[in-house]
C-alpha cells in the first residue's frame, strides 16, 4: 500500500542556507558527520550516512523547493 506524506516546517533562517545545507555534498557530509552524495538535478541521488538512507531528486527550485523520493537502503522501491 502507497501513502503520500507532506511536512511543512518554518525555519528562522534564509532559505539559502537551508537549500545549500540538503544540497551541497560538502556541507551534507560536515551536517550529518558521514559518507554523502548529492546529485543537485532532477533524478539525481542523494545518499545519507554510507547509503542508509537513500533519495531521488525530483523538482528543484533553488532556495525555494526540494522534492524527492526516499527510502532506506533494504526497501525495495522509493515511497
Amino acid at each position: 500500500m502507497s501513502q503520500q506524506t507532506e511536512i511543512k516546517v518554518t525555519f528562522d533562517c534564509p532559505a539559502s542556507l537551508i537549500f545549500k545545507t540538503i544540497t551541497d555534498q560538502a556541507t551534507l557530509c560536515q551536517f550529518t558527520q558521514s559518507p554523502c552524495v548529492s546529485e543537485l538535478r532532477p533524478g539525481g541521488l542523494h545518499r545519507m550516512y554510507g547509503d542508509t538512507i537513500q533519495g531521488e531528486y525530483v523538482t528543484i527550485e533553488e532556495n525555494k523547493k526540494i522534492e524527492m523520493k526516499w527510502k532506506f537502503k533494504d526497501w525495495e522501491s522509493f515511497s
